[in-house]
């Protein structure tokens, strides 16, 4: 260090020699000449004389910026040594990446220095800067050398690096978060210690997110969160934030419910009174550690009272109930006491919970109770006491009340109970009944009724008989039996107390009998006296044997006697048949005077009422007589009892009827004496069968008819002389001749000869007399005899010529009396019998085979006009002639025209045609004929005659001047047209 001292010439003025001068010049020189130390000097006002001393201001040194900076670049230095000490500091920046110049830096200027050996410069865009750092003294400044590059990255915004998973709720994610500080163009802040903020989403209450630390310093621009957790169930998303950044949103994370540990109350219940449902119910939630619902869970969760005292909690839900989604809602639960009580949660190993306090207080009046019980036995008609108290629903009582409460048997059945006062007024809610009594043994509970309160039921009392004081039937025999059977059911006969209560310590002997027999037997198995057991007598096997109506007594000595209802016993099952009316002796034929009936029986002989079974009446030895009845036989019994009509026996003797219905034991009747009667009727003794003979032909011997005068049984009347005559019964055109016929009887029988009948078929013939009822014989069927002729039994119908008769011709071969020969198909011929000239064809066969002796013939038909006779023969058979059958003209049914000559004719040209026109069979038609141009030719071309139209003239018709006025390309076609049938013929004209 160089010591100038100036030198004062005037006063203010400091003034250097020349020699001073040049040697600060040259120190001024040197000071240049060294980099960063800066030389100066300066000037001082005043007066006098005085000295100076010149010094050196070093620069600051070891400049430190970092490598890389997030917008804020920390810079530090040595402080400048030497003689003079700065007064201050400043930086500039200078950006290398554009050479921009250097400016200022952390806030600084010349004239506005740091006194510190560091400062922040912050804001910095990014880019790649040095820096230097300037001394100041007064005028003085020595300027540092350039700090190392400094790479700024901005931070930008914020983003998740690494995104949180989901977890259980109060569990640490299984991912946990990272945060990244960013650039604008995205890349990491390496430079950043920015503060990062983790928070969920939103804020919802009641939800809260904890890490190990938060908020957190970004490490290398990285904020590497730890131990976070989320405390309740949920999607959530959570956002990072630090100041002057844009924040970050993670993706959405679920937190799942944990293990459940615990129950809890979310809906409290509220206060009530006793035995009525809190109206809000208690609502208990599985939860797990960190109070989230278990939705999974449906472990049973059991309610109770915390300290109960004595009272008692139900509910209509199920308890313990099963959770639904980790809920478990209960319902219609009630405490039934007053008191103050809190209910206590519990399921297996999970946390109980506890309710808050709920009251329950005296409610209204609901219910009856008994607080004094009847007593559990007591003997019928004995008097005991009950209390019954007015309570509200949860059993406490009502002491204000005096309700009026009444007592009933709750299954009275036959039973009255009877107290000294009933209905009782309550006296502060007690209602104390004496002297009651119940009648009939049995097990019973009381009733307590009360106007609009809930009835209460006692616990059992049993109520034993009394003095054993009368019998009963406590079993009634059945209504209805049959005789001989034993009653369904069997009486049982009971020893009862006066209230008719079974005495069941009494053995008392106990006799059962009809009340009024009348002639009926009561029987039982083994007897009718029978001890009482338990004081019930039961007999078994009793039976009536005879159908009535009776009643049973049941007697014992010293109590009152008992009748039954009374049995009606039916006949029981049908096991035999009686006559129970005989018929009495008649004359052939003719009805008994007394008609039989006969009865159905059971085994005792009691008519069976309800039989309808069918009886069979016959005779037991008919020896060729029969029995015949206007009812019906076999007849259906009515009531039991079969009552026959009508019945009698045909031939006379001795007889005896028998009856018989299926397996029932048969009935045989008293003899019954048959004598013959008056004559009353005819009757054949031949022909007694079917017989055959030959037309005209003489009956075979046995075949003659045989004719008895009877009576009405058919039995004949020896010394009847009586006139008998034959006759057919149905003639039908046919004559019965005998030899002779009228015939008087010989003893009672006439007996003709040489009878036959000329026509065949089946006959019966009828034998009268005067005032005899007639008889018809067996039939008689009359056969054809040897063929011999034909006849024409069709005869064929007028037609004309050509066409089929419209009734063909039939002729059938017969006999000599005319009956067709059935077994004949003997060839029969057909002609006619003056033809002529005309002819007979037929579409049959001619000759034709007879079919069955008969030949129809088919489309026979005569051409030729006339009248005609047909002739059939057949080999030797006499032949046969028709009736006259007339052949008139038919329609027209041909066109034939005589071909013009000469031929070809020229347009213009005359000529002549004529046409014959005839029915089927030839004959000539008289009609009108009209000629056209059917065709061909000229189609413009005209056919004029001098008539177009002309009638025929013997089945001719004559066309002249007839010209056509075209030539033909071709032949023209000529139509002759009469009656709807045509005909042509071709002409050519050039």
């Amino acid at each position: 260090m160089i010591s100038l001292r100036p030198h004062r010439t005037t006063p203010g003025t400091t003034r250097l020699s020349l020699f001073s001068l040049t040697t600060v010049l040259t120190f001024i020189a040197l000071l240049v000449s060294v980099t960063g130390v800066a030389s100066a000097y300066y000037t001082a006002p005043g007066g006098g004389s005085s000295s100076a001393t010149l010094g050196t201001l070093q620069p600051p040194t070891n400049l430190v910026v970092p490598a890389t900076s997030s917008g804020t670049v920390n810079l530090s230095w040595t402080a400048s040594v030497g003689a003079l000490v700065p007064t201050g500091y400043f930086a500039t920046r200078t950006a290398t990446s554009t050479g921009s110049t250097a400016v200022a830096a952390c806030g600084t200027s010349l004239t506005s220095t740091l006194t510190t050996v560091s400062c922040d410069d912050s804001g910095v865009l990014t880019g790649t800067y040095t820096y230097t750092v300037t001394a100041v003294y007064k005028s003085w400044t020595a300027t540092s050398t350039k700090s190392s590059s400094v790479t700024v990255s901005n931070a930008t915004s914020l983003a998740f690096q690494t995104e949180p998973s989901g977890a259980a709720s109060g569990t640490a994610f299984t991912s946990q978060p990272k945060v990244v500080v960013r650039d604008a163009g995205g890349q990491t802040v390496t430079a950043s210690s920015n503060t990062v903020t983790l928070a969920i989403l939103g804020s919802p209450v009641g939800v809260t997110l904890t890490c190990a630390q938060n908020p957190l310093p970004a490490t290398s621009g990285i904020a590497t969160f730890s131990g976070c957790r989320i405390d309740k169930a949920g999607t959530y998303t959570l956002t990072a934030n630090s100041t002057g950044l844009t924040a970050a949103t993670s993706a959405s994370i679920t937190i799942t419910f944990g293990a459940a540990t615990k129950l809890a109350f979310t809906t409290q219940p509220t206060a009530s009174t006793g035995g009525v449902a809190f109206s809000t119910q208690p609502v208990l939630t599985v939860q797990d550690s960190a109070g989230n619902t278990v939705t999974t869970s449906t472990t049973p969760v059991t309610l109770n009272i915390t300290t109960p005292a004595g009272a008692t909690l139900t509910c209509t839900s199920a308890n313990p109930l099963p959770a639904t989604a980790g809920v478990a809602t209960f319902a219609g639960c009630k405490i039934d006491k007053a008191g103050t009580y809190t209910l206590t949660a519990s399921s297996g190993t999970l946390a109980s919970a506890t309710s808050t306090g709920l009251t329950i207080s005296v409610g209204t009046v609901a219910k009856l109770s008994f607080t004094t019980q009847p007593p559990s036995t007591s003997g019928a008609g004995s008097a005991f006491a009950t209390t019954v108290t007015v309570q509200d629903a949860g059993g406490n009582t009502i002491t204000g009340s005096s309700a009026a409460v009444a007592l009933s048997l709750t299954t009275p059945g036959p039973a009255v109970l009877t107290c000294a006062s009933n209905s009782l007024a309550a006296s502060a809610g007690i209602a104390t009944f004496t002297g009651c009594q119940i009648d009939k043994t049995n097990t019973y509970t009381l009733t307590a009724t009360s106007s609009g309160l809930t009835t209460a039921t006692s616990s059992s009392i049993a109520i034993t008989p009394g003095t054993a004081t009368k019998l009963s039937f406590t079993t009634q025999p059945s209504a209805t039996g049959t005789s001989g059977s034993a009653f369904s059911p069997q009486p049982s006969a009971t020893v009862q107390d006066a209230f008719g209560n079974t005495v069941t310590t009494s053995a008392a002997p106990i006799t059962l009998s009809i009340t009024t027999p009348a002639g009926a037997t009561l029987t039982c198995t083994p007897t009718t006296s029978l001890a009482a057991a338990s004081g019930v007598a039961t007999f078994a096997g009793c039976k009536i044997d005879k159908a009535g109506g009776y009643t049973l007594t049941a007697a014992s000595s010293g109590l009152t006697a008992a009748t039954s209802i009374g049995i009606t016993i039916s006949a029981g099952a049908a096991a035999r048949l009686a006559f129970s009316a005989q018929p009495s002796a008649s004359t052939g034929g003719i009805a008994f005077g007394t008609q039989p009936s006969v009865t159905v029986l059971d085994t005792f002989g009691n008519t069976v009422a309800t039989s309808i079974a069918p009886v069979t009446l016959s005779l037991t030895t008919p020896a060729g007589a029969a029995l015949t009845c206007t009812s019906a036989n076999p007849l259906a019994a009515a009531s039991g009892v079969a009552t026959f009509a009508g019945c009698k026996i045909d031939k006379a003797g001795s007889y005896t009827l028998t009856a018989n219905s299926g397996t029932l034991t048969s009935a045989t009747s008293s003899s019954v004496t048959i004598s013959v009667g008056s004559a009353a009727k005819l009757g054949f003794l031949q022909p007694t069968a079917n017989v055959s003979a030959i037309s005209q032909t003489v009956f075979a011997t046995g075949s003659q008819p045989s004719v008895a005068v009877q009576d009405l049984g058919g039995n004949t009347l020896t010394g009847s002389t009586a006139t008998v005559t034959l006759s057919l019964t149905a003639p039908a055109g046919a004559t019965l001749a005998c030899t002779p016929n009228t015939l008087a009887a010989v003893s009672g029988v006439a007996t003709f000869t040489g009878c036959q009948i000329d026509k065949t078929g089946a006959y019966t013939l009828t034998a009268t007399s005067p005032s005899l009822t007639n008889g018809t014989s067996s039939t008689v069927t009359i056969t054809p005899g040897t063929a011999t002729k034909l006849s024409f039994t069709t005869q064929p119908s007028a037609s004309t010529g050509g066409i089929a008769f419209p009734t063909q011709p039939v002729v059938s071969i017969q006999d000599a009396s005319g009956n067709t020969v059935t077994t004949s198909t003997a060839p029969v011929t057909l002609s006619i019998t003056t033809p002529a000239g005309a002819t007979l064809t037929c579409n049959s066969a001619n000759p034709l085979a007879a079919t069955s002796g008969i030949a129809a013939f088919a489309a026979c038909r005569i051409d030729k006009t006339g009248s005609y006779t047909l002739t059939a023969i057949s080999g030797t058979l006499t032949s046969a002639t028709s009736t006259s059958v007339t052949i008139s003209v038919g329609a027209a049914a041909t066109l034939t025209f005589t071909t013009p000559t000469p031929a070809p004719y020229a347009a213009n040209t005359a000529f002549s045609t004529s046409v014959t026109v005839q029915d089927a069979g030839g004959n000539a038609v008289a009609t009108s004929v009209t000629l056209d141009i059917a065709s061909g030719g000229n189609s413009s071309a005209v056919l004029t005659c001098s008539s177009l139209t002309a009638p025929t003239v013997s089945g001719v018709a004559a066309f002249n001047g007839c010209k056509i006025d075209k030539k033909g390309i071709t032949p023209y076609k000529l139509r002759a047209t009469a009656g709807g049938v045509f005909s042509t013929f071709d002409i050519q004209v050039n």
